[in-house]
């Protein structure tokens, strides 16, 4: 058994009393299944990156650390801005991908029907119609990644040209 006071132990303390209350879905502890993975991959990922992050850091002089830090903050800042302003959009494209396929299921459906009134023509433009509708949402969903590729692009640009500026500089100022 693992001492109270360790991390270790505190971490399986929580893990069984989350296991005594967890939901049961077909036979699995869902909770603890979540938990796990929560432990386990996210967290432990962002404390290994996190670890790397500050030793590779401290090889920097003050104004390159804080170089990067801006740079990386600007970098995922824009990155989640732009992703959620195109939500929206692929919400829309996902709404007329939908009708799409109810279209098509309904033409294969009423297949007979469609051909015994002569309505082929009808049938078809009204999917031509609708997959123009779908292909034109996809479209202005795919337009966010231009700008998101753009903006990506000039923020490493700006950061790598700040960070070979400043020590740069400092050496031609002999600091």
């Amino acid at each position: 058994a693992l001492p109270i006071y360790s991390f270790p132990g505190f971490l399986c303390g929580v893990l069984m009393i989350l296991r005594c209350n967890a939901v049961r879905f077909f036979g699995f502890d869902i909770l603890l299944l979540s938990t796990y993975f929560i432990l386990f991959t996210i967290v432990s990922s962002c404390l290994f990156q996190s670890i790397l992050v500050v030793s590779s850091l401290m090889f920097f002089d003050k104004t390159s650390a804080l170089i990067v830090l801006f740079l990386v903050i600007s970098f995922i800042t824009y990155s989640m801005i732009v992703q959620t302003l195109q939500r929206p959009k692929n919400l829309e494209y996902n709404n007329r991908e939908d009708i799409e396929k109810a279209t098509i299921a309904d033409f294969f459906t009423n297949v007979d029907s469609v051909k015994y009134f002569g309505k082929e023509k009808n049938a078809k433009q009204k999917y031509e119609n609708t997959a123009k509708d779908s292909s034109n949402a996809l479209l202005k969903s795919w337009y966010y990644y231009t700008w998101l590729d753009v903006g990506q692009t000039a923020i490493i640009a700006i950061g790598t040209f700040f960070l070979m500026y400043f020590p740069i500089m400092n050496f031609l100022d002999n600091k």
